[in-house]
């Protein structure tokens, strides 16, 4: 038989000790990798944003009865080739009396290559008088694999007219 029943029981309790250390190692990397994985997409998309350069090259807007149609030349450029999901356009504008106005944001769907331009027509600008806009914003965007939109928060070019 086993004489030293106090070695037996420090082998079983080192053996115990490092088992439960494997177990919580285990446990923390699986954690931290699915919140690295969780993070994966955004960051992709961070990095497409930094290399996505949209810009109006020119704006003609017309006063007509029902809305203000505007029609924008947009040109793309950057190292990004990934095709884009929209755009959304923004109109700013200021009344002969001075009070600033902020029309509607407008989202048009396109894949808008790199190195590509594209025209888009009739967009409400949601200003009363076309001659009053003095500012457009274009801010493109990317979906994700869920079909969220993942808007690029980096400076756009902004049209400045009038």
């Amino acid at each position: 038989m086993i004489s030293n029943k106090k070695g037996l029981s420090d082998i079983v309790v080192t053996l115990i000790i490092v088992l439960l250390s494997i177990v919580a190692m285990g446990i923390v990397a699986g954690v931290v990798k699915k919140l690295i994985d969780s993070q994966k997409e955004g960051i992709e998309f961070g990095t497409r944003c930094l290399h996505t350069e949209v810009s109006a090259t020119a704006v003609n807007c017309v006063n007509a009865t029902t809305n203000k149609n505007c029609t924008v030349t947009l040109a793309r450029s950057g190292s990004a080739n990934d095709a884009l999901a929209g755009v959304k356009f923004t109109f700013e504008g200021q009344t002969p009396a001075g009070v600033p106005i902020i029309g509607t944001t407008v989202i048009r769907n396109t894949t808008l290559v790199s190195a590509g331009g594209e025209v888009f027509t009739n967009i409400d600008s949601g200003i009363t008088n076309a001659n009053w806009i003095t500012l457009l914003k274009v801010v493109p965007f990317y979906k994700n694999s869920y079909g969220v939109e993942n808007v690029c928060n980096v400076a756009t070019k902004d049209l400045i007219f009038k």
